[in-house]
């Protein structure tokens, strides 16, 4: 993952822990992988280190699972390849409770992104492929956030 969206993901994510549920009534995160639904319960979007990024998290008890978009700040509206040290980059986390955390990224995809011109507001859908070592092998979601946060 690009060096600079694993940083602000590794923000993001601390983030929402520390500031737990915050669900915004118009924002939402709906994914399949690979066929079984995703429904965020909660959706936060964070801007920082010159990238756009929004965390899907679904609670389940002391366990946390996580899908996680990352965009350049300075993209356009428009379709854009998913890599792993692209412009944009997407993963799939999971944390259980005593265990190490499980990590899953993209390696393939494509991805629509909007935004432009409304830095509070970063929305959009995927079609991804996770890499080969990952159980899981497709994500498709739609996401938007209203709000974006500021991580320092």
């Amino acid at each position: 993952m690009k060096h600079l969206h694993a940083k602000c993901l590794k923000a993001a994510l601390e983030a929402t822990r520390c500031q737990g549920l915050r669900q915004v009534k118009d924002d939402y995160f709906t994914a399949s992988i690979d066929g079984v639904a995703f429904t965020a319960d909660d959706v936060q979007g964070f801007i920082s280190f010159g990238v756009k990024i929004v965390v899907g998290v679904i609670n389940e008890g002391n366990n946390r699972r996580y899908i996680s978009v990352a965009a350049d700040d300075d993209l356009g509206d428009g379709e854009y390849d998913v890599s792993l040290d692209g412009k944009v980059t997407i993963g799939y986390i999971i944390e259980k409770a005593g265990e190490p955390t499980l990590e899953y990224p993209a390696e393939s995809g494509r991805a629509h992104i909007c935004g432009e011109g409304n830095r509070q507001e970063f929305s959009g859908s995927f079609n991804v492929t996770l890499i080969d070592e990952s159980p899981y092998k497709e994500i498709e979601a739609t996401f938007k956030v209203t709000n974006l946060q500021q991580l320092s």
